[in-house]
Order: structure tokens, then C-alpha cells, then sequence
């Protein structure tokens, strides 16, 4: 698969697949953090001390809107 690099963004050849790369960072003794980059947060409206719901579906993570019943 071919990918060209833009900043911190990669494109894949069809372009219609935009990825952010991120590193993980560590918080705390066991806990891992990824920074959701801003243009999602703002596509998305996330705001902060929002809740969402992670889990994992094979070997990729979800992140969802948590809801509250």
C-alpha cells in the first residue's frame, strides 16, 4: 500500500483514507494516553471532560460518545 507523508498526516494512494500518527504516551504506572488530534475534536464537537466509550473490536480500538441511559 502507498502512502505520502504531509506533516503529522499520511495519505493513502486512493485518498479518500486520511490517517493522524501519533505516539502513545504513559500517565501514571500502567495507564496509556493518545492525544486526539484537534481537527477530529473539532470535526466531532469532543469538548473537554467529555465521556466516551472505548472498546475493542479485534485488534482495532473504538472510541464512542458514551451515553448516558
Amino acid at each position: 500500500m502507498l502512502r505520502t507523508k504531509l506533516g503529522n498526516k499520511c495519505y493513502y494512494r486512493d485518498m479518500s483514507k486520511e490517517t493522524y500518527v501519533r505516539k502513545v504516551t504513559r500517565v501514571g504506572q500502567r495507564s496509556l494516553a493518545v492525544v486526539i488530534p484537534a481537527e477530529i475534536v473539532d470535526e466531532l464537537g469532543i469538548r473537554e471532560r467529555q465521556k466516551l466509550a472505548i472498546y475493542r473490536d479485534g485488534k482495532q480500538i473504538i472510541i464512542e460518545d458514551w451515553e448516558d441511559d
